[in-house]
C-alpha cells in the first residue's frame, strides 16, 4: 500500500501456522474504534490520518497490549500479530490476564 501526502498507511500481518485462534478473527482497534478484522495468515492495509494513534487487537473479551505510535504523512507503519502463546497459556490469559492474550509487535516504519 502506498500512502499519500495526507495519510499514513497502517499495515498489519497475522502469523500463518499454529492452531490457536485459527478460526477467529481479531478486531483491529485504532483510537478505541473498530477499523477492521484480521484472520489467520492475513495481511490488512488501512489508510490512517497523520498524528498520534493507539492500536490494540481484541477477540471476545481478550486483547493485546495497546501500542501508541506517531503516524507521519506518507509513512508506512507495520505491525505483526499472533496468539500470545500456546493453547495452555491461552487458558491462563483468559482466566487471569486477558490483556496479554494476543501478541502485537511493531515491525517497521518507513516512508512510502
Amino acid at each position: 500500500m502506498q500512502s499519500d501526502a495526507e495519510h499514513a498507511a497502517f499495515v498489519i500481518s497475522r502469523k500463518r501456522g499454529g492452531w490457536r485462534d485459527r478460526g477467529s478473527s481479531y478486531v483491529i482497534m485504532i483510537d478505541g474504534n473498530p477499523v477492521g478484522k484480521i484472520k489467520h495468515g492475513q495481511r490488512v492495509e488501512l489508510p490512517l490520518p497523520y498524528g498520534q494513534h493507539e492500536v490494540f487487537l481484541k477477540v471476545s473479551w481478550c486483547a493485546s497490549p495497546s501500542i501508541t505510535f506517531d503516524a507521519q504523512p506518507g509513512a508506512v507503519i507495520e505491525f505483526f500479530c499472533e496468539p500470545g502463546g500456546s493453547a495452555a497459556t491461552g487458558l491462563q490469559h483468559v482466566l487471569g490476564n486477558a490483556g496479554q492474550y494476543i501478541s502485537l509487535t511493531r515491525v517497521a516504519s518507513h516512508t512510502g
